[in-house]
């Protein structure tokens, strides 16, 4: 999908704003607090019907307002327009395509692919494991037609056996342990084909960004055993006295190393955030190959942490990727604006085009 304009009303500081994009790279520029990452929060909420700043929609309205609102004019591959948009107040968010009335986040997902780089990112390679296996969830979603199903099921069965153990039933934990193993199989099964897929394709991207830098990229199912029922029958009354589920996927881990070495240890802070543009590049590639829809990028404050030459080859690389990248930098960074184009604001007002 490629964004055509963006209208937006009520959001934070922004009172109304419209932003007629690029279908290539668009800079938006300004000081401090100015609202550039309120942009891209805007397109977030189009395409995952949240924020990535804040759960509540109480910080998203403008002071003195009642809603927000967001609006899109889009174009799919095929050089069809649609119109997306979002409404969302204290209590309630509503979404509409194409007149239509989206009942279903999944939906808003599929609709509008997004990529999102923030200042927040290292955390996928700094925090534990959870963040990385929801980062290879999320491009599965996309990928994996049945992934959305199965760990659907996984996590009700997860759930009825982990309220099974704390209530000490046993008997009951057992009988929810087919549909476990089943839905926990399988989505072990995605995980591991997703990233046989995405590695060669994360290191290819990695290889041009930083090309000094040595990756190894491994997979943890979360459990040891030669099979998962035979994990759940070992771990069975431990698991009793514990109150909650020890093996299984919502266990398993993205491992990432170097030389032998956590990445965490070794990678600089702009190297990491080089890498995690490779997996958000590599994994974009991917959902596009499998969905024929092209992911939008969002990267927020792009300069930060990277000197001026590993900024020129990272906005080189997005410019040649084939995406609709929107990304925000404060005024005077170090970006080449050829081919780009470039939106200015300053507190909560575009100034100029």
């Amino acid at each position: 999908m490629i964004l055509q304009w963006l209208e937006v009303k009520n959001l934070r500081l922004f009172s109304s704003v419209r932003l007629d994009l690029d279908p290539g790279v668009n800079l938006i520029v300004g000081p401090n607090g100015a609202g550039k990452t309120t942009l891209l929060e805007a397109v977030y909420l189009l395409g995952q019907g949240k924020s990535f700043r804040h759960r509540e929609a109480g910080p998203l309205v403008r002071q003195g307002q009642s809603s927000l609102m967001v609006v899109a004019k889009l174009e799919d591959d095929e050089g069809h327009e649609h119109f997306l948009g979002v409404e969302r107040n204290q209590k309630t968010f509503r979404a509409r395509f194409d007149g239509e009335e989206v009942r279903r986040r999944s939906t808003l997902l599929r609709t509008l692919p997004l990529q999102i780089f923030n200042p927040n990112s290292h955390e996928l390679v700094e925090a534990g494991p959870e963040l990385r296996r929801q980062f290879i969830d999320q491009s599965l979603f996309h990928v994996e037609h049945e992934f959305h199903r199965t760990i659907q099921i996984f996590t009700r069965a997860l759930k009825q056996r982990n309220r099974a153990l704390r209530e000490k039933d046993l008997a009951l934990a057992k009988s929810f342990e087919p549909a476990f193993i089943y839905a926990a199989e399988r989505l072990n099964h995605y995980r591991r084909s997703f990233i046989e897929r995405l590695s060669p394709a994360v290191a290819t991207v990695l290889k041009q960004l930083e090309p000094d830098l040595e990756l190894e990229i491994g997979y943890r199912s979360g459990w040891r055993e030669e099979n998962l029922s035979q994990a759940l029958e070992e771990t069975r009354y431990k698991d009793l006295e514990r109150g909650f589920t020890s093996r299984g996927p919502h266990r398993a881990e993205l491992v990432l190393k170097s030389k032998g070495l956590p990445v965490n240890k070794i990678f600089s802070r702009g190297q990491q955030k080089l890498l995690i543009y490779a997996f958000g590049l590599a994994a974009a590639n991917l959902v596009f190959q499998a969905t024929a829809r092209r992911p939008v990028l969002l990267a927020d404050d792009l300069p930060s942490e990277l000197d001026a030459e590993r900024i020129s080859r990272l906005m080189s690389m997005l410019s040649k990727s084939g995406f609709q990248v929107l990304v925000t930098a404060l005024e005077g960074a170090p970006i080449k604006t050829d081919d780009v184009k470039v939106f200015h604001v300053e507190h909560g007002t575009l100034v100029s085009p």
